[in-house]
């Protein structure tokens, strides 16, 4: 019975075989925590047949129990596989000697020591520099909350008080005006009450009117060009006012120029008014006060000896310095209302012929420079007065200031300097070139330009270029023996202005103008139709520029090769900065791996990041300047292209095979490509969004180009262009000039032009045509 009963069999197999899973009632007496036992049971780690510390790898032995010897395998007499077999115990296997590591050197010791102790320097400075920039913060934070309130307080102050037809007091007026200029450079103006502030606009306006009547013109002039001591009285008196209207000018433009400055706040009225008060205040107070020539022609001889006011100097000097400052900030702020609003055409007519006149007055530098950033924001924003402005420039060229000074010139470097007239000029060429704005999807990608940004950047190229000619054409045919004023010195320093600016990272202008130069003066002389003076002055400024050439060819080196090597250095410098890695060497650079193309847009890259890093908040030379460059490479992308699909069609005009077909489809889709990336890569580059990250990004790691390398890389990025390539054509004009028949005066100056050429460089003794036309004149 007992072999047809299964539970004996059950029972037999319980006691041999321990469970692995869920054990019956009786046997489930042990504790939670040794539970980990039967899980170790499972792994290769479990070894019975050892003691209890065995069975884990880290862990201390606990006592046996009772339950533990019913999990100890029993011996069965089936042929089956046997589960708990005595595991192998893995042998250690001998490693061969290795042999000693040899001593560190101590040169490598004392590297090491010098790169830890960098590092260590390196992270005190940045620790310190945060702790600086914390505390800075936290100053900023008080002074913005410090003014805010003095503003607020002034405002209440004025708003509820004062009725709306009383003037304000000066002082307070003066008070306010510092306070609100903090605030717009912290940006936090648009935090004080809006209608306040749209109120107080209109209060300042009729503080304005106070000096200026209906017409626009400055009250009671005759008294403040007088020098009489009766009257001294009524001069201080009328200097207050004065000084009060530029306050309230001032604080007007500076609460519309503001982050977020309240729409009603924005009075038209009101601009027109600060914009005639500072037209008047330049003219009457500011240029006779800087300029004796100026002052002479307002009624007073040469010869005069005026009575000298007693303390008038001292006086004088101080209130005309205020204006001075005033006037200054104004124009800076007529520059960022015309950039961000529209205008009337009324006012800006009179902010452009104010904006004219200052580069003809002397010793008033800083007005001239932010006169510089107005008109070259106006001739960008309004074409209809970009002629206007030109004619009104050579109308009066001829008051330029005869010599240079450090209060009218632009330093180019310690000791070259051009002058703001020649750096306006400049400004609006460059100013023309507009890059249209980069593109997206509606999934958030960029979009690829398209034939009519082409068509866009073209046209302001050759905008650009029609006002370059303009310009040029109509100041260099004023430079005859007939005219009233001698305007050949004018223009020769003009050029001088030009040259210097060549290949300078902030003028790319001077490239195009001085190419656009060399055609009209090549057109001039040759004309039998002009005036034999013009012709002559021509010729000689074409001289000047061929012998200009050829001696920046022999400064940079006739050889291709140093080119070449000094562009990989160049390269390699752009990215170990990248790489940032202080640990790293400028030789182990690799730069092998990149084309020719990725080593350009290297150089563009970081041509542009030197300009970002120069500029200021409000200066818009910078901002004109990369989109010069950007249109310029863009514009050449687009011929590149034109001409290899030009050569693709005539290929495919001709017989060729099918594999001949194949290779030269595919080499043109390669060039299409390319073109097509260049032309993102441009866009992308000049976008004001990624200059904005880029300028953040450079502002953060410091790591830009040094000058030499930049004025390098526009020499190099220029070196295939039409100026650059322009010295045997030039030398040829030259040389054909003297052997035609053209008057001994012209050949003269011919031969002097030869003689400047070879004086910058002997070797020109050695080109062919030099030669052929010496033996032909022998």
């Amino acid at each position: 019975m007992d072999s047809l009963n299964p539970l004996p069999v059950y029972r037999n197999f319980q006691r041999s075989v321990p469970l692995t899973g869920i054990q019956p009632i009786y046997k489930r007496k042990r504790k939670f925590s040794e539970v980990g036992e039967l899980v170790d049971s499972l792994t290769p780690y479990y070894d019975v047949s050892g003691d209890r510390s065995r069975k884990r790898k880290h862990g201390s032995a606990r006592p046996d129990s009772a339950s533990d010897e019913e999990n100890q395998p029993q011996p069965s007499t089936s042929d089956g596989p046997k589960f708990f077999n005595k595991t192998k115990k893995i042998k250690k296997v001998k490693r061969e000697d290795e042999p000693e590591r040899p001593p560190t050197p101590t040169e490598v010791i004392k590297q090491r020591e010098l790169e830890w102790a960098e590092r260590e320097r390196n992270l005190q400075d940045k620790n310190r520099r945060r702790q600086q920039q914390a505390e800075a913060e936290g100053l900023c934070v008080m002074a913005e909350s410090e003014s805010q309130n003095k503003v607020d307080r002034l405002l209440e102050k004025i708003c509820d008080n004062n009725g709306s037809s009383s003037l304000i007091e000066k002082n307070i007026l003066c008070e306010l005006r510092k306070e609100a200029q903090k605030l717009k450079n912290w940006r936090k103006l648009h935090k004080c009450d809006g209608d306040r502030l749209a109120k107080l606009v209109q209060m300042l306006e009729k503080n304005i009117r106070d000096v200026i009547d209906e017409e626009g013109q400055l009250i009671c002039k005759d008294l403040l060009e007088s020098d009489d001591i009766a009257n001294e009285m009524a001069r201080e008196l009328l200097n207050d006012r004065f000084v009060r209207a530029s306050d309230a000018a001032t604080l007007a433009l500076v609460i519309m120029t503001s982050h977020r400055a309240p729409k009603q706040a924005m009075i038209e009225d009101t601009i027109e008014r600060s914009a005639q008060l500072c037209k008047q205040l330049l003219a009457h107070v500011v240029f006779p006060a800087a300029d004796s020539i100026v002052r002479n022609s307002k009624g007073k001889k040469l010869d005069e000896k005026p009575k000298k006011r007693k303390g008038a100097g001292d006086f004088a000097s101080s209130w005309n310095y205020d204006i001075n400052l005033r006037v200054v900030d104004m124009i800076e702020c007529f520059s960022e209302l015309i950039r961000n609003y529209s205008l009337n055409e009324v006012t800006v007519a009179l902010l452009s012929t104010m904006a004219s006149n200052p580069f003809f007055v002397d010793g008033i530098g800083q007005i001239q420079m932010a006169s510089i950033q107005l008109l070259s924001v106006i001739f960008r924003k309004y074409e209809t007065f970009r002629h206007d402005i030109i004619k009104e420039l050579l109308f009066s060229i001829h008051q330029l200031p005869p010599a240079k000074n450090l209060k009218n010139c632009y330093r180019l470097s310690s000791n070259e300097y051009i002058h703001n007239f020649t750096v306006l000029i400049l400004q609006l060429i460059q100013s023309v070139v507009i890059i249209p704005a980069r593109k997206r999807s509606d999934d958030g990608d960029d979009e690829k330009p398209t034939d009519e940004d082409d068509t866009f950047i073209d046209g302001c190229f050759k905008e650009s270029k029609k006002w370059a000619v303009t310009f040029l054409k109509s100041f260099l045919h004023k430079c005859t023996a007939k005219a009233e004023e001698d305007y050949r010195r004018k223009f020769e320093l003009f050029l001088q202005d030009l040259l210097a600016a060549l290949y300078r990272p902030d003028w790319p202008a001077a490239e195009l103008m001085l190419t656009v130069l060399g055609s009209i003066l090549v057109t001039t002389f040759r004309s039998k139709t002009f005036d034999i003076s013009l012709r002559i002055a021509s010729m000689d400024y074409l001289g000047t520029i061929t012998a200009k050439l050829r001696k920046d060819r022999v400064i940079t080196g006739k050889d291709s090769n140093f080119d070449k090597t000094r562009l990989e250095m160049v390269v390699k410098s752009i990215l170990f900065d990248e790489a940032n890695d202080s640990t790293a060497l400028l030789d182990d650079v690799d730069i092998s791996k990149l084309s020719s193309t990725e080593k350009v847009q290297k150089l563009q890259q970081a041509l542009i990041d030197f300009l970002i890093a120069t500029k200021s908040d409000n200066d818009v030379s910078a901002e004109y300047a990369i989109a010069f460059y950007a249109g310029e490479w863009y514009k050449k992308t687009v011929d590149d292209l034109e001409i290899s699909q030009q050569q693709h069609q005539a290929l495919q005009s001709q017989n060729l095979s099918s594999s001949e077909m194949k290779k030269a489809e595919k080499r043109y889709q390669r060039i299409v490509e390319r073109s097509e990336n260049m032309k993102e890569f441009l866009i992308k580059l000049a976008d004001k969004k990624n200059l904005k990250k880029r300028g953040t990004h450079v502002a953060k790691s410091g790591r830009i180009m040094i000058d030499s390398d930049a004025a390098w890389t526009v020499r190099y990025l220029a070196s295939k262009k039409e100026f650059s390539q322009s010295f045997n054509i030039y030398l040829k004009h030259i040389l054909f000039e003297i052997q035609s028949d053209s008057p001994v005066t012209m050949r003269t100056k011919a031969i002097r032009c030869l003689s400047q050429i070879i004086e910058s460089d002997a070797d020109v003794l050695d080109f062919p045509e030099l030669l052929l036309n010496w033996l032909e004149n022998i």
